[in-house]
């Protein structure tokens, strides 16, 4: 039976990763800003990465969770700096919706909800689980749901960084106002 995972902030520890995040955040090593169209200045941010801390599923692991049609998991990520300081986290649910027939290929759909100093973002989209597991890059839309992100909106994408059983991926992610 699946638990509920319930998780705590100490206000140091909340005071400590939004003092860090945001002297990580001003590094001009890791924010490319550009112009899309010569009618936005948006942000690239790179070089983070981000790693499942905690999960919870339903459905059978063999080998790694949400692998049939009809299973589940509720996943716990921090989200670290180049330097690797923790400097946000990501809750999210993902869910195999559909199986290909031709190849046998697993189709996911990912939502997601992000915490970074001043504000919140969402994601969400359906990629192919089957190549991510391999090392491709999957995509989804972002939008900005509060504090200096409301009303944003870009693109986030990430990378699994072998091996699968550190559940570390590669992120990139672009903020347009």
């Amino acid at each position: 039976m699946p638990r509920l995972l319930t998780v705590r902030w100490s206000a140091s520890l909340v005071t400590a990763v939004v003092l860090s995040a945001l002297l990580s955040i001003s590094q001009p090593a890791q924010a490319h800003p550009h112009q899309l169209g010569g009618k936005r200045s948006c942000q690239t941010v790179l070089g983070w990465t981000e790693q499942t801390v905690k999960s919870s599923y339903i459905g059978p692991a063999n080998p790694v969770p949400v692998q049939d049609v009809g299973s589940a998991a509720v996943y716990y990520d921090n989200i670290y700096n180049a330097a690797g300081m923790t400097i946000g986290h990501a809750v999210g649910y993902v869910e195999a919706i559909y199986k290909r027939p031709s190849d046998g290929h697993i189709f996911t759909r990912y939502h997601e909800s992000i915490e970074l100093p001043g504000g919140t973002l969402a994601d969400s989209g359906t990629v192919d689980r089957t190549a991510m597991l391999a090392g491709a890059w999957v995509h989804f839309n972002l939008h900005g749901t509060s504090g200096k992100f409301l009303g944003a909106s870009g693109s986030r994408a990430w990378q699994i960084i072998p091996p699968l059983s550190n559940s570390t991926v590669r992120l990139r992610m672009t903020f347009c106002p």
